[in-house]
């Protein structure tokens, strides 16, 4: 009895808090174009040589297919003029770190580009990127941004997606920069780094080709946001034809899969996964859920163990596998994973949010540190 108030009461509060949305969201072939004129222009402009591709121009085709109205040489003039800006606030120096920050405060400070923020001028829709935008947050079209702009000042840079967030991950140093583009001050120095600030988030690093895979899988999300399952699917679709490595578009499509009741093709885009991304959370999630409409509990429950293991606030994970050890008559156990998934949808993480007005206070105070857990405080203060 007691089990049973305690999966109820899990379940209310999943739902009085808002079940948690599984949208996540080196390999080179051709995309295949659809019936629409512009899929051929998408796809000669991907076959070329990644050096030719210009980011812009990949991420302004597929938006044109979202938004036909879009004008992509005048967008393209637009990066062209904000570059031309950009290259006299780069300054001549020996430090890497100081020319990747000029870039962002040239994004951030001088062009006032929205970073959490809301911006009645909203300089996206100039450059063609604001269907890119959403409610949580900018970091995907600032990275295309930045990317744009330092590909036109020869600077070699790529993103680096997670399905909750990316960066710019900068190449032209002897050690590896990664550049949160929603914040000037802080830079990574190091795949180490990041993995300490995102101890649960598998990273890809993404050429530019990549990207405009990353690009329709953005798309995808947006779609799967408005209820246009769909336009979700062809757009994740595309991206796996365009990349058919990347993880979060093979996540996204797996879940769509197991929503319209697809479950083998579920399980095999998993694998899929998988292959490029062992023990990753969201993947074997997904794997538990479609063992679980299976009724394969002891297959769900290897596969929600994993997932929690490699990420313990995974809250509706717990709660899944509380459901299925429930199913094999396991309640004390269960009783556990409820218990855990319960404290995780409670629990309130104070967030420290990258604001314009507190960057620029930051940087009027001049001062220049490194902090020992390997952040680019560059103006920030150390407390």
């Amino acid at each position: 009895m007691a089990l049973r108030i305690l999966m109820i009461a899990v379940f209310t509060l999943f739902l009085s808090i808002g079940l948690e949305k599984e949208v996540y969201s080196e390999i080179q072939v051709t995309f295949h174009p659809g019936p629409d004129p512009i899929d051929q222009e998408i796809n000669e402009y991907l076959t070329r040589p990644d050096w030719e591709i210009d980011i812009a121009k990949a991420a302004l085709l597929i938006t044109k297919k979202v938004n036909p109205d879009i004008d992509v040489d005048a967008c393209l003039a637009q990066y062209d003029k904000l570059a031309g800006e950009l290259y006299w606030h780069v300054p001549i120096t020996d430090f890497p770190v100081e020319i990747y920050q000029s870039i962002s405060r040239f994004i951030l400070w001088e062009k006032h580009f929205p970073v959490q923020r809301k911006d009645p001028d909203n300089s996206f829709e100039k450059i063609g990127l604001r269907d890119l935008e959403n409610e949580e947050g900018n970091c995907f079209p600032l990275t295309i941004l930045y990317m744009a702009l330092g590909q036109r000042l020869g600077y070699q840079t790529q993103m680096s997606l997670s399905p909750r967030h990316a960066m710019v991950r900068c190449m032209d140093t002897d050690d590896t920069l990664f550049v949160e583009a929603t914040a000037s001050h802080l830079i990574y120095p190091g795949t180490s780094f990041v993995r300490a600030e995102y101890p649960h988030q598998f990273f890809q690093n993404l050429d530019n080709r990549r990207t405009a895979a990353a690009v329709f899988n953005q798309y995808g999300i947006k779609y799967s946001n408005q209820k246009d399952l769909l336009k979700a699917r062809e757009f994740w679709e595309q991206a796996n034809t365009i990349d058919p490595g990347l993880v979060i578009a093979l996540t996204n499509t797996a879940s769509a899969q197991l929503d319209a009741g697809e479950i083998e093709e579920a399980l095999e885009t998993c694998e899929k996964a998988l292959e490029v991304a062992p023990g990753n959370a969201d993947v074997l999630y997904i794997m538990g859920r479609a063992n679980w409409m299976r009724n394969k509990f002891t297959l769900a429950v290897d596969a929600l163990r994993q997932s929690v293991d490699s990420d313990p606030e995974k809250a509706h994970a717990f709660y899944l596998l509380g459901m299925s050890l429930t199913m094999q008559d396991k309640k004390e156990e269960a009783e556990t994973a409820f218990q855990k998934s319960l404290s995780l949808k409670l629990k309130q993480p104070v967030k420290w949010k990258a604001t314009y007005e507190g960057d620029k206070a930051w940087y009027k105070r001049g001062t220049r540190t490194w902090k020992d857990q390997g952040f680019f405080f560059m103006d920030r203060p150390q407390k």
